[in-house]
């Protein structure tokens, strides 16, 4: 996974995220998370979060300090991530489920059950998209 936020580029490693310089590709910080991240990772205006589907967890990165400041316990090996209408969301692909969360505390807000995999979270202006690998299934969730 790679993404770019906060005047850098960000990539999982193992154990834990990178940040590199968007110019020159040189290492700016490592951040350790032991043991994850085998899902996805998202920048958001606040945070940048990881998915550990291994531990159940999402970890929130804070980009000033390079740090892990915030951790979610997310059931069922959490892999899509997306930020909508507030709320951070989570594909569970080993449960064909979707929850969503407060970012500030972590509190779980509603969940969604689906059939099948779950491959992508897509966000649009009222909703969150949910396909199937190579979109064999495709489910639309209203964020309002």
């Amino acid at each position: 996974q790679v993404n770019a936020g906060y005047g850098s580029v960000w990539t999982v490693v193992k154990h834990g995220l990178a940040r590199l310089d968007s110019a020159t590709g040189r290492i700016l910080a490592s951040v350790p998370i032991p043991g994850c991240c085998g899902g996805d990772m998202l920048v958001t205006p606040d945070l940048v979060w990881a998915a550990d589907p291994e531990h159940s967890t999402i970890h929130g990165v804070d980009p000033a300090t390079n740090r892990v400041v915030r951790r979610i316990a997310a059931a069922g090996a959490p892999g899509g991530l997306a930020m909508a209408d507030g709320n951070l969301w989570v594909a569970h692909q080993d449960y064909a489920k979707v929850t969503w969360h407060s970012p500030q505390d972590g509190r779980t807000l509603g969940s969604a059950q689906l059939r099948g995999w779950i491959a992508e979270l897509l966000v649009t202006d009222d909703s969150v998209w949910v396909s199937g690998p190579g979109a064999s299934t495709l489910s639309r969730l209203a964020t309002r």
